[in-house]
């Protein structure tokens, strides 16, 4: 349920990029209710979580690089920038991006 609700509020944030409009209000929500996924992972994204889990036994967060090919609206990439994530490449061949590129520079200074 929580990420329906994730979803529906980065659909929201992606819309006002897109426009060039302030968005820090949703923004705030985002972070919080991306918190509360990371806590009880849903189906769509357990997977990724337990992956994750035994990778940060063998390695720091930081250390970790997530290549996301096909990585559609990039949900899932903020998402795990939200999360703490600093090495992540989403790639999309089929979807304009620069959105969502502005979206991580704006809240992460990831420029590329």
């Amino acid at each position: 349920m929580n990420w329906k609700k994730l979803k529906r509020q980065y659909s929201i944030i992606c819309e006002k990029a897109k426009l060039n409009k302030d968005y820090s209000k949703e923004w705030k929500e985002f972070k919080k209710l991306a918190n509360i996924e990371a806590k009880n992972p849903s189906p769509a994204v357990s997977a990724i979580h337990n992956a994750l889990k035994k990778i940060e036994k063998l390695k720091k967060r930081d250390k970790i690089y997530i290549f996301d090919h096909g990585c559609g609206s990039g949900l899932k990439v903020v998402y795990l920038a939200t999360l703490g994530y600093t090495n992540i490449h989403g790639v999309n061949v089929n979807d304009d991006v620069d959105h969502i590129n502005k979206i991580l520079l704006n809240n992460f200074k990831i420029n590329k």
